[in-house]
């Protein structure tokens, strides 16, 4: 994914791609990682660098985006994300995912949510 595209700053999906994004609270001890559920996180803050982005505040937790689907020959250092450890959006989806392509490059990944999931949900 190139800089341009970053949605970084607004939102970000963790998960449903299979990203294996790494995620941990400010107690970063191998027992206290711990995966995020699938969803759609706002951003908090991002930074290429790690120490850039902590301390974590109370209700964050920092997520490491490692770029699994760039093209081939494409190579991006790994982002560190500040999210909240709940999701904006649970990704409850009504079906498989399904990609849409131009040539043999993915230009869009296509998403249902069941009904529930993609009611407003209250704060």
């Amino acid at each position: 994914m190139s800089r341009s595209a970053r949605p970084l700053g607004a939102l970000t999906l963790l998960g449903i791609l299979g990203s294996q994004a790494a995620v941990w609270p400010q107690d970063n001890t191998p027992a206290s990682r711990k995966a995020l559920p699938d969803g759609v996180y706002a951003v908090r803050r991002d930074s290429p660098k790690e120490k850039e982005v902590l301390p974590l505040k109370d209700r964050e937790a920092l997520a490491v985006h490692n770029h699994r689907y760039l093209n081939k020959g494409e190579n991006e250092p790994p982002r560190f994300l500040v999210v909240r450890p709940v999701p904006e959006v649970t990704l409850d989806l009504a079906g498989a995912p399904k990609a849409q392509k131009e040539g043999e490059e993915v230009v869009c990944i296509l998403l249902k949510l069941r009904p529930q999931a993609a009611a407003p949900a209250s704060r």
